[in-house]
C-alpha cells in the first residue's frame, strides 16, 4: 500500500525529470551537422566532429538557395482600381511611386517622360524604337529600369518605353516585359489580380 509520502516522491521526481529535459533539449538543438573531404576528395557529413571538419550552421528550411526552388510560393494578390474598364495598380520604379495600366498586349512596360525624369532615368545615350498607340506609330527612347515593384513583387533592369500613354502624366503601362515573369489570374469581382512566379 503506497503513502502520501511515496506519491510526493513520485512527484518530486517526475518534476526532477522534466526540468533535465528541459536543460538538456536546447543543447540536443545546438548538435551541429559537421563537413568534411578527405584525401580522395570526397565530402563527407557527420553529427560527430571530426579532425579538419567544419561545424555547418543551419537555418531553419524554408528555401534553398535558388529562388526557381523556394518551397513557398512567390504568389502576391495586387488589388486595382477599375477606370474607364482599365485596370489600373500602384507601383514604383527605381523608388518613385506611380500608377499603371495593366496590359498584357503590351510589349513592354512604358514610362511617361515626367515619370522618368523624377525615377532619374537617363535617355541620352538610349536608343530609339517605334512603338504603336492608339494613335499611331511613335517613336520612343527604349530604357532598363533599374528596380521596379508592384506590392512586394521586385524585378531588376526591366526594358521599358518612355512615352506618353495617357492624359494623366503620372500614368503608365505594366507591360510583359514585367509581367512575363508571372502566371496571372483575374477576380473582377473582389478587383485582384494573382501574380505567381512561374
Amino acid at each position: 500500500m503506497q503513502t502520501w509520502a511515496q506519491f510526493g516522491i513520485l512527484g518530486v521526481l517526475r518534476k526532477l525529470l522534466f526540468i533535465t529535459c528541459l536543460l538538456v533539449l536546447p543543447f540536443a538543438a545546438q548538435a551541429g551537422i559537421y563537413k568534411w573531404t578527405d584525401q580522395y576528395g570526397k565530402i563527407h557529413f557527420s553529427d560527430k566532429p571530426v579532425a579538419g571538419s567544419k561545424k555547418q550552421h543551419l537555418r531553419s528550411m524554408t528555401g534553398i538557395s535558388n529562388p526557381s526552388f523556394n518551397l513557398k510560393r512567390n504568389v502576391m494578390h495586387v488589388p486595382y482600381q477599375d477606370i474607364n474598364g482599365s485596370m489600373v495598380v500602384q507601383g514604383q520604379i527605381n523608388n518613385v511611386r506611380m500608377r499603371f495600366i495593366v496590359d498584357t498586349g503590351a510589349t513592354l512596360v512604358v514610362i511617361p517622360p515626367n515619370m522618368a525624369k523624377k525615377a532619374g532615368i537617363n535617355t541620352q545615350n538610349a536608343k530609339t524604337i517605334t512603338i504603336q498607340t492608339a494613335n499611331g506609330a511613335t517613336q520612343s527612347y527604349m530604357v532598363n529600369i533599374a528596380n521596379m515593384q508592384v506590392e512586394k513583387l521586385r524585378q531588376q533592369s526591366i526594358p521599358a518605353a518612355i512615352q506618353q500613354v495617357s492624359p494623366n502624366a503620372n500614368m503608365g503601362l505594366l507591360g510583359m516585359s514585367f509581367l512575363s515573369a508571372y502566371k496571372m489570374s483575374i477576380d473582377h469581382d473582389q478587383h485582384i489580380i494573382t501574380l505567381e512566379s512561374r
